[in-house]
């Protein structure tokens, strides 16, 4: 027999939503990007479809050496869209990526 039910709260640990200091230099920054993405895009799959972009283009910035948000430029973005895709988004089209990088 199965033991009582409870409404206790069971956490479970989870990445920060960003890791990469790119978008979090300061607590400023850090505080509007989490607010970007917790509070103004209300669909679950496109939050997740942003932020996994928002990481792929830090992740792409760090190898290329800008370590801040402040030196990326018009050209970056553009670099970084003309970039070799996997298979994954090819097929997509890369519509949600795309959308991510001009929001932020």
């Amino acid at each position: 027999m199965a033991g009582p039910i409870t409404t206790d709260l069971i956490s479970a640990p989870a990445p920060p939503v960003f890791p990469v200091a790119l978008f979090a230099p300061t607590p400023k920054a850090a505080k509007r990007a989490l607010e970007f993405f917790t509070a103004q895009i209300n669909n679950d799959h496109t939050r997740k479809a942003y932020l996994n972009a928002a990481r792929r283009f830090a992740e792409w910035c760090a190898a290329h050496g800008i370590g801040e948000l402040a030196g990326v430029h018009p050209f970056h973005v553009a670099a970084f869209h003309q970039r070799p895709v996997g298979r994954i988004f090819a097929a997509r089209g890369e519509t949600a990526p795309r959308r991510a990088t001009r929001a932020v």
